[in-house]
């Protein structure tokens, strides 16, 4: 019974003779060639993807940040006062109480 190396070795001895000519010897050095360049051609393609998705998870985390900043009702001024998206200053204080809620 054949392995798999020797199975994949028999379907290059086209005339079946159990040595290699010229010939055959080309095609097996052809198709390692067309392997290594599919090989190469799946690297690039799996960097390609990674870089993609990180861009992707870039510019998602881009929108989440821009849209927490718009829907705030108040942020501070340079001083520091407190003011609402209009510019007008907000008022707070304490409630006062014993503590207990």
């Amino acid at each position: 019974m054949l392995d798999e190396l020797e199975e994949k070795i028999a379907g290059f001895d086209d005339d079946l003779s159990g040595t290699f000519d010229v010939q055959e010897v080309k095609e097996i050095v052809e198709e390692l060639t067309r392997s290594e360049e599919e090989v190469g051609r799946m690297k690039w393609i799996i960097v390609g993807v990674i870089l993609l998705s990180i861009c992707g998870f870039a510019a998602m985390f881009g929108i989440t940040m821009a849209a927490n900043e718009v829907s705030k009702d108040s942020r501070p001024n340079p001083s520091g006062a407190l003011e609402d998206n209009d510019g007008n200053l907000v008022a707070t204080g304490t409630e006062p109480g014993d503590g207990n809620l």
